[in-house]
């Protein structure tokens, strides 16, 4: 039974989705591809984008919760301010998993 042919079958079944075989490509934008020229970083879709995919998808303009004006999209940060991110968040979780790992040890128990 070939499974590719199955009604239920999606790329997902495969490990060929995302960063599995893309390990390569440093920064993975829109459509599972590498984004050539990465300004903004959308943390909702963990992707990066370019100037003119952010202008394409329309992020800057979101319609606010009255419809009546628009704002940027919460979820988009630029590519420096997702580095600064990132490195902080490495360090509170790197501190973090070693408390909780010495605590499930049994080291540490105050």
């Amino acid at each position: 039974m070939d499974i590719h042919k199955l009604p239920c079958y999606n790329m997902f079944m495969e490990n060929t989705y995302l960063n599995t075989t893309n390990s390569t490509i440093k920064y993975i934008g829109l459509n599972n591809s590498e984004c050539k020229n990465p300004v903004y970083y959308c943390r909702s879709k963990k992707v990066f984008l370019s100037a003119d995919d952010v202008e394409k998808k329309g992020c800057l303009r979101k319609p606010t919760a009255d419809m009546i004006s628009t704002k940027a999209c919460q979820w988009l940060m630029t590519t420096e301010e997702f580095e600064k991110y990132e490195e902080s968040r490495k360090e509170v979780t790197s501190s973090y998993d070693r408390e909780y790992r010495a605590r499930k040890r049994g080291y540490n128990n105050g």
